[in-house]
């Protein structure tokens, strides 16, 4: 495994960098030998004069005088996001003398090109086959270190900052599109066809777009308190509370409550109910399209967060058993829409693509045996990372059928989706046609990470529950319980065979029926290490002060 290098110049963190890298920084000047440096296996931050890999290589590179020509600038590659482009005539991206100020524009510029870096570094996150390989940007190593964080739980906040990034542009356009919608409604009441809502039913309106700007709103929350888990987890929470239970309480609500129908004297019944029976499924028809984003996107929320989890944290099993739990209730959820398709369009490419995508997901019920064990080898994870690869392409090829059924459908005389107004019904620019998909992306990125924080804590609270059980004068009584559970279904256990890679097996697991003589650990203590300890990735904290003189590499 190459190393991983960070060095300080100038009072600008840099880095991740490879070993050539940091070679290439002290050839340009752009590392000092007295700036500090670290690289996984230093316990602290060091002159990079103390280094010996690099004592060698600044004799041999000219130290620059005052007439030498200055440093050259970092190119763009290593400056980390947010940094400003070098200038001309300037150094660091400091003005030169005789150079203006940035205009307005530029520095709106310089933040764009910032944002559109940092979503490039979040969908690269999201799709990331091994999550706990996520390497910080300088800005996040910072913020991580003084929230102390480290290891896989610093690659799980980095990894919810990106997922949570994502989703709250998602749910913001959808929020956006949504008042618009709504606004262009009002608008247009006065046309004869148009729903003539009371008061309380345009009010409610707006609540559907509210709750979608509400988990927008807690989703931005939660990206900007990424190292502080405990309030990001918070956020999130809130969040999913509000945008499920509005919609819920929403479609519940009666449509005579919502509709105004008009009943003077001399209507009779039978000219009042004409329209009121036309009028309250057309309601019905929107609110169930309203909820529909909500309603597809939780199971698959929930195998994608369960799934997380298990990539995360390997020796885990409940995240598995989320996953083997989710994924055939999703089946059956979107089997019902699946034959509804089926009876009323017949469409063979339209079919394929719906097989394909609920039929993806069953995959992973092949790898029963390493979702629902404790994993502590690589090659396990790696087949799980393959299997998400191969159920991602089926779903790509879902996707892909969809898009080429709508272009190429043609429902009566014009198709489906095209570009002429004449002989098509919808329009690709049409923001309606957008707005279901939109929203249940971005909600399907939210709950994901809701129910990853909720199966992260249910895996601590098991093996809390698990510590203390073994504290407990049933815990044997149990054990043989599981025992004869065991024997009279056929399962796997284990009897009187301690790990070989533990030490204090005894103490972790006790054999029934045999007393334990290494202390149990007591809970809420870490138990002693079984294996070793894996080199960190992230650089400690920089010191406020220089380093002491007895600091070295």
């Amino acid at each position: 495994m190459q190393m991983v290098w960070y060095y300080i110049h100038q009072g600008v963190q840099y880095g991740p960098l490879t070993w050539e890298q940091v070679q290439q920084a002290v050839v340009a000047g752009r590392l000092a030998p007295g700036d500090l440096i670290w690289r996984q296996g230093m316990a602290q931050w060091v002159e990079a004069q103390r280094v010996p890999e690099l004592v060698g290589l600044f004799r041999s590179v000219p130290v620059p005088t005052a007439r030498t020509a200055p440093a050259a600038i970092p190119s763009r590659s290593t400056l980390p996001t947010g940094f400003p482009a070098p200038r001309p005539g300037g150094h660091g991206g400091l003005p030169g003398p005789q150079q203006l100020p940035p205009s307005p524009w530029d520095e709106l510029l310089l933040r764009l090109l910032a944002f559109l870096r940092r979503q490039g570094v979040y969908w690269q996150r999201l799709f990331h086959g091994y999550p706990q390989a996520i390497a910080p940007l300088p800005q996040e190593q910072q913020r991580l270190a003084q929230a102390d964080l480290s290891g896989r739980l610093a690659n799980y906040a980095l990894w919810r900052r990106a997922v949570l990034g994502i989703a709250c542009g998602f749910m913001g356009a959808a929020a956006a599109f949504q008042f618009m919608h709504v606004l262009s409604g009002l608008v247009s009441d006065g046309n004869q066809n148009a729903i003539q809502y009371t008061r309380f039913g345009t009010l409610i309106q707006f609540l559907m777009p509210l709750s979608v700007l509400a988990v927008a709103i807690a989703a931005f929350l939660a990206v900007n308190s990424f190292e502080r888990l405990r309030f990001s987890f918070i956020y999130v929470i809130g969040g999913g509370i509000v945008g499920l239970s509005i919609p819920l309480i929403v479609v519940f609500i009666p449509s005579e409550w919502l509709i105004e129908l008009d009943k003077e004297p001399q209507t009779t019944v039978r000219e009042f109910e004409v329209p009121k029976n036309i009028t309250i499924p057309m309601i019905s028809i929107r609110f169930h399209i309203s909820v529909m984003p909500l309603v597809l996107s939780l199971l698959p929320a929930l195998s994608r967060g369960c799934l997380r989890i298990k990539l995360f944290f390997p020796a885990a099993i409940a995240p598995g058993w989320g996953m083997i739990a989710s994924i055939p209730l999703f089946a059956l959820l979107t089997l019902a829409t699946f034959v509804l398709v089926y009876h009323l369009v017949g469409n063979l490419m339209l079919l394929i693509s719906l097989a394909l995508w609920i039929g993806a997901p069953l995959i992973f019920l092949f790898r029963f045996n390493l979702l629902t064990r404790p994993l502590n080898q690589p090659q396990d994870v790696a087949q799980i990372v393959k299997t998400q690869y191969v159920v991602m392409a089926l779903a790509i090829v879902a996707i892909l059928l969809f898009v080429i059924y709508l272009s190429t459908a043609k429902p009566g005389d014009r198709f489906l989706v095209g570009i002429d107004k004449k002989t098509s019904w919808i329009r690709p620019w049409d923001l309606q046609l957008h707005f279901s998909w939109i929203e249940y992306v971005g909600r399907l990125l939210f709950y994901s990470t809701l129910f990853a924080d909720l199966m992260l804590i249910v895996t601590q609270r098991l093996w809390y529950e698990e510590r203390v059980l073994r504290l407990q004068p049933g815990a044997e009584e149990f054990d043989q319980q599981m025992l004869a559970l065991a024997k009279a279904l056929a399962l796997p256990y284990v009897v009187g065979q301690p790990s070989p890679n533990s030490q204090n097996a005894s103490a972790s697991s006790p054999v029934p029926g045999q007393q334990n003589e290494s202390p149990s650990p007591t809970p809420g203590t870490t138990p002693p290490a079984s294996t070793p300890v894996q080199v960190p990735i992230f650089p400690p904290a920089v010191p406020v002060g220089p380093p002491s003189s007895g600091e070295s590499a």
